[in-house]
């Protein structure tokens, strides 16, 4: 498995989410940052992890958006799977093995996720910041088409966490485009669901999704941006 984490910014968390990933209990993964050119101390919080070969460091000079460090690190990825992750975001002990088992179980699911708690800065609690637009009634098995009718309405896969079969992801990553700001991982998965491959979910909670006064999805100044890729998103999809 491939741990894809895409952080910016973010140096006062960062070491609590590639901890959380060797409390996995796995020794056979790697992990891929892509930093999007931070100007805080990512780097330096980085530098001591990056004596360990399995983890690999990009770091873009200019800042890019996830629009295009979130392909640019599938690309870089050589297992099965993919996990994906913010550099503000952290797993919980035996979420890879939950995923695993789903993948495991359900052969035909391109993506499987497990549920997430918000949390802010400092790891409290934020339950009043709940990520609306999720489906929290999965069945634990949607197969591709009535996945793909789900998606193409709203977003119904946790960002955070999620899991990716790497043999589908790179098939439709040609497709991807690199211009979304907000719905990169929404549209991405309408793309996995188009393949007729579903998607297996557990009820289990096993990722802490930050929420903070730099995240992107709390930015006012790009709000009509927002709007507009939530209007626009199930359209591209449709294309």
């Amino acid at each position: 498995i491939l741990y894809l984490i895409l952080t910016h910014n973010a140096a006062g968390w960062t070491t609590e989410a590639i901890q959380s990933l060797y409390a996995q209990g796995i020794e056979n993964f790697e992990v891929v940052i892509v930093d999007d050119a931070s100007t805080d101390a990512t780097s330096d919080v980085l530098r001591p992890f990056l004596k360990d070969s399995r983890i690999r460091y990009f770091r873009f000079h200019t800042n890019q958006g996830i629009g295009r460090s979130l392909p640019f690190g599938l690309d870089q990825v050589r297992g099965e799977f993919i996990c994906c992750l913010g550099g503000d975001d952290s797993l919980g002990p035996g979420h890879t093995e939950c995923i695993m088992q789903l993948f495991s179980q359900y052969p035909e699911a391109s993506i499987a996720t497990t549920r997430l708690k918000t949390v802010g800065s400092n790891g409290e609690d934020r339950p009043d910041a709940q990520i609306a637009a999720l489906c929290p009634d999965l069945p634990e098995y949607l197969d591709g088409a009535s996945a793909l009718k789900l998606a193409l309405q709203h977003n119904i896969v946790a960002g955070p966490g999620a899991c990716l079969r790497a043999g589908i992801t790179r098939r439709i990553l040609p497709f991807f485009g690199s211009s979304w700001q907000f719905c990169n991982d929404w549209f991405l998965n309408i793309l996995h669901f188009s393949t007729g491959f579903g998607i297996a979910s557990s009820k289990e909670t096993t990722v802490r999704y930050r929420v903070h006064g730099e995240s992107l999805s709390r930015r006012a100044d790009l709000g009509a941006i927002r709007a507009a890729e939530i209007r626009l998103a199930p359209l591209a999809g449709l294309r």
